[in-house]
């Protein structure tokens, strides 16, 4: 699956043979909705693939948490539709919503991503992942 696939308030886009997913991510918006769109295409996404799928999480026009950040939170941690998940990158200018995304990910034992506030930078730094995991790379 490569292409783009557009959902309100976030599109989605597929890259690099499906070893990187890029959420773009627009205020106003809920993480239900975001966690609906991984139940209904997480397995499609990331079950399916035979190398591990990295994610890129553009929040540069996202200035507010959602309403039900608290509450859909640890769930996302359960859907459990990620067993070959890469390397996450989550690309931000607000202070706050790093510290948040931070704090979240120590709690659900994520320890594996990291913040940039640049989509040069994140795609530079997926670039180098899919690299090493053998993969080509060419970023958009």
């Amino acid at each position: 699956m490569t292409g783009k696939v557009l959902t309100m308030p976030f599109s989605v886009e597929v890259l690099h043979e499906g070893r990187l997913v890029l959420f773009h991510l627009v205020d106003p918006m809920n993480l239900q909705e975001l966690k609906t769109y991984l139940q209904e295409h997480g397995k499609t996404l990331f079950d399916e693939s035979q190398h591990p799928v990295n994610v890129i999480y553009d929040c540069l026009l996202f200035h507010r948490l959602p309403a039900d950040s608290l509450a859909q939170g640890m769930s996302m941690n359960r859907l459990n539709l990620f067993s070959y998940s890469g390397a996450v990158a989550v690309v931000t200018n607000q202070n706050f919503l790093s510290t948040l995304t931070e704090l979240f990910a120590k709690l659900a034992h994520l320890g594996r991503i990291e913040f940039t506030h640049s989509m040069d930078e994140a795609f530079a730094r997926m670039e180098s992942v899919i690299r090493t995991q053998g993969g080509q790379g060419n970023a958009p």
